[in-house]
């Protein structure tokens, strides 16, 4: 991330081979940065080395006279923020190797360009520890010899989250500033306005270079929409990807340039807070102040801000306020994106509230106690550009989320394409409720569906329904007691071949008498896009072989199936035998397996594994080393006593995995 410290790193290198002349005969520094040219690093070079040149000379004759001196020295070059991958051949520079013991040491804000460099070591420049960064801090902003100021000094620290520079820029700031009233003031402006505060628009310029260097718009506003939610809150991959229309790929790219870092678990993201206040200066318009993004930081917002400022917003977020009713009747003729979810006791939007919000795209009302939707959103809402991650699919939809629809609400949006009711509404069929698959098969631009059923009468309705099925992306099944394959049908028939296509997380929940998935052999089509599997309380679940059908499959979670004994059967039948493993699987969690014996008795390729969590698999003796990547071991997660009686067939597996081993 910029502002982390890496240039400040490599400076310190800089100035300590300088004085050991005994261990370097040339120390270079150059800067590269963003839009750099080889000229540029070769006049850097000659001038660093005291050899003339002239700006007209022939790029050949650079490069030879650049290597034939460089080549009878011993040197370490230092090359600054690379934004991209330096042949450093046709710079003139020969390649470091054990034998010429020369260095090239450099900094980058991509992982990318580490592997496109061939770096043959990696160092992460993590955010400081509290205790440094409170000396930096008092560094910049003079010792802090005052105890009522102490406690708000403290918080600013705190809320510039560990990188030097701002602590550089902040605590400059300060210095100087000795009333309690100051500082007070200070910390509101970081929290509520950080880019008005003196000194962090100067901060944001590094931040601004890795948000110029993304590669499209997409991204972009991607990465800007992460801002709408507040501090600290978990920013759930499958709300995002709802949100921006787009797949994973969009969070890899963001997470190489450190604009976003990983969750707490696979299915979450985190924006670093100050970057969050960078994307809503950007969003904001920098210094012109254009105000398209309105986010509110009061946390206990009972009520509407300013209808005013309303006019120019292009997304509003009033995510986990109080809000409980909505009345007012706001102009936003560019309101694209509107967050009103978390406000629990939100129960009413009045009819005409959408009347003026002409090209509202995304509207999200979970987690709160609406019950109708309101006639001026069925009547005005216009259409929603949703691309999917398959090629060259469009469709215009609009986006909803909620938690408790009825039939009336479902059947008067006619243009809605993203509904997910998944882990939420259960109640489809039941005659007390009225609400029918029907009434979503007849919503004819519908193309992302996440679905909760609890009955297997409600099941085997819902897979009547093939538009459904073709849009079903979230599907949660639980407590249907009689159900023993809840995949039921004719793989035989054309709807069997292409079975729920578009699938990314299956959950299974509370099923006593399943046995198995599919009643028949599975086909390549099924299922190919199904990334998340989790399955709790199935008893009579012996294996779950089927998994080896999904090439898209990250995350597999089986907890408390008693009657599980092998992850993978001995016999199982693959439809396309050139598939060897799981190539995209990252994380399996098993936890309180009492029959489980073995992962799998065939050898199978794991190469992007990171991750195996085993709690209470008391007759597991065994971990499937053999198909993970030996360059980049998974980490094991496990009790001390469980891993110390593990048996393993070839002993170096061993050695390989101990370095990896986290006790739990």
């Amino acid at each position: 991330m910029g502002g982390a410290g890496k240039t400040t790193l490599l400076k310190e290198i800089n100035n300590e081979y300088l004085t050991r002349t005994q261990d370097f005969e040339a120390v270079i520094w150059v800067t590269v940065s963003k839009d750099f040219g080889v000229d540029r690093i070769q006049y850097a070079l000659l001038s660093r080395l005291g050899l003339s040149y002239e700006e007209t000379e022939i790029q050949e004759w650079l490069v030879s006279r650049i290597y034939n001196f460089m080549r009878r020295i011993k040197f370490l070059l230092l090359l600054d923020d690379i934004w991209q991958s330096i042949d450093l051949e046709k710079v003139g520079v020969r390649a470091p190797d054990k034998k010429n013991r020369c260095k090239v040491v450099f900094t980058t804000r991509s992982m990318d360009v580490c592997s496109d460099m061939d770096a043959n070591q990696k160092f992460k420049v993590d955010f400081l520890c509290d205790e440094d960064s409170w000396r930096l801090f008092c560094d910049e902003a003079g010792m802090l010899s005052n105890s009522d100021i102490e406690p708000y000094a403290r918080a600013i620290v705190k809320n510039c989250e560990a990188l030097p520079l701002a602590f550089i820029n902040v605590g400059w700031a300060m210095a100087n500033r000795n009333t309690e009233e100051e500082w007070k003031y200070a910390l509101e402006v970081l929290n509520n306005a950080p880019s008005e505060f003196r000194g962090m628009e100067d901060f944001f310029v590094p931040l601004r270079f890795s948000y110029d260097n993304l590669h499209d718009s997409t991204l972009k506003m991607c990465f800007l929409y992460c801002a709408l939610f507040p501090e600290d809150y978990p920013l759930a991959k499958e709300k995002l990807l709802l949100g921006w229309g787009r797949g994973h790929a969009i969070m890899g790219s963001l997470k190489l340039v450190c604009l976003l870092e990983s969750g707490e678990d696979e299915n979450q993201v985190n924006l670093h807070d100050v970057v969050r206040s960078f994307a809503l200066w950007v969003a904001s318009g920098g210094t012109k102040r254009k105000e398209k993004f309105l986010v509110q930081a009061c946390r206990r917002l009972t009520e509407l801000p300013e209808l005013e400022k309303w006019e120019q917003a292009e997304r509003i977020s009033l995510v986990d306020k109080e809000i409980t009713t909505v009345s007012r009747v706001p102009s936003c003729p560019n309101l694209l994106t509107l967050l009103l979810n978390c406000n629990r006791g939100l129960s009413k939007i009045s009819n005409d509230f959408f009347q003026f919000i002409p090209v509202l795209k995304v509207l999200d009302l979970s987690v709160t106690n609406i019950r109708e939707i309101p006639e001026s959103i069925v009547s005005r809402v216009t259409a929603l550009g949703f691309v999917k991650d398959y090629d060259n699919y469009t469709a215009r939809t609009v986006g909803m989320f909620m938690e408790n629809p009825t039939r009336e609400a479902i059947l008067g949006l006619s243009n809605l394409g993203v509904f997910n009711l998944y882990y939420s509404f259960e109640e489809w069929e039941k005659p007390d409720c009225g609400v029918v698959f029907q009434d979503l098969q007849n919503l004819s631009h519908l193309i992302s569906l996440g679905i909760t059923v609890i009955e297997n009468s409600s099941l085997k309705k819902l897979y009547g329904f093939h538009h459904l099925l073709n849009c079903i992306e979230y599907l949660y099944i639980k407590g249907c007691q009689r159900l023993i394959y809840p995949m039921e049908i004719d793989l035989g028939s054309e709807e069997g071949n292409d079975w729920l296509p578009w699938l990314e997380v299956l959950a299974l929940h509370t099923l006593p008498s399943l046995t198995g998935i599919w009643i028949l052999l599975v086909t390549p089509k099924c299922h190919r896009n199904l990334r998340y599997v989790n399955m709790w309380y199935c008893p009579k679940l012996k294996n779950i072989s089927w998994i080896l059908e999904l090439p898209c499959l990250e995350t597999v979670y089986v907890f408390y199936c008693d009657g599980m004994e092998k992850i993978i059967e001995d016999n199982v039948v693959i439809e396309s035998p050139s598939k060897v493993g799981l190539p995209k699987l990252k994380t399996v969690c098993f936890r309180s397996l009492p029959q489980l014996r073995c992962i799998a008795s065939a050898v199978l390729a794991f190469p992007m594994l990171q991750t195996i969590a085993l709690i209470d698999c008391p007759q597991l003796k065994k971990l499937p080393t053999e198909g993970c990547d030996p360059s980049n071991p998974p980490r094991v997660y496990c009790t001390r006593e469980w891993w110390d009686n593990l048996e393993w067939d070839d002993p170096t597996a061993s050695s390989l995995l101990h370095p990896q081993f986290i006790a739990c």
